[in-house]
């Protein structure tokens, strides 16, 4: 007997094939009629959802976008001591001030290295979720501290490119220029304070360069 394209389809009705949660907490593939399924879907017994969130697992960087902010804090305090024994200067800032400021910019290097993996635009996006919200939390200003940051850390890092400053320092002195303006209340100025901003920016970056990599 000859069969023809579609026979079976007109026989038992067209057949889909559906991708469900097994009980090891994979997925697997399972063949229903579409007649069924449509059954099913009438009678509020079955949801369909996008195969994305089908296959979609827990991502092992939600961990780290939680827990970025409280980390970059943590990480402020005990930066700003070893730098008083460095630069005077420091002992007649805002502590307090100082320390949010450090919060941010960590915060905003962390970011940037999270861009810079390519991890896609959703994924980033969903991470980058957590961590504004958890900047929110803990300061009702961090989320404009920290977009203050960008702005002028992206001027600066396009400003620093274009006079050929060393590659591998425009990153951490751009960042380091926005602490050292924040916490002084102006640009940096004398030789200590431009060794400041290199010194400071490089270990802020430092810190948080491989935060998600961990």
């Amino acid at each position: 007997m000859k069969t023809s394209v579609g026979f079976w389809d007109a026989l038992f009705g067209e057949r889909i094939t559906l991708e469900i949660p097994s009980p090891n907490g994979g997925v697997k593939k399972a063949e229903v009629t579409k007649k069924w399924l449509e059954k099913m879907k009438r009678e509020g017994k079955m949801k369909q959802v996008s195969s994305s969130s089908q296959t979609s697992q827990p991502d092992p960087l939600l961990e780290r976008a939680e827990n970025l902010v409280q980390a970059a804090q943590i990480n402020a305090v005990g930066m700003f001591t070893p730098l008083l024994d460095r630069f005077p200067i420091l002992r007649e800032v805002d502590v307090e001030h100082s320390d949010f400021i450090l919060t941010v910019a960590s915060v905003f290097m962390a970011a940037t290295r999270l861009n810079n993996l390519r991890l896609g635009d959703e994924r980033e996006e969903r991470l980058m979720e957590v961590v504004v919200e958890r900047l929110d939390q803990w300061k009702p200003d961090g989320t404009r501290g920290f977009e203050d940051c960008k702005v002028l850390f992206e001027s600066e890092f396009d400003r620093l490119t274009e006079v050929g400053h060393e590659p591998r320092f425009v990153a951490s002195d751009a960042v380091g220029k926005w602490i050292v303006w924040n916490i002084l209340g102006r640009p940096p100025q004398t030789d200590e304070e431009c060794i400041l901003v290199r010194a400071i920016g490089g270990m802020v970056t430092h810190a948080f360069f491989d935060w998600w990599d961990k």
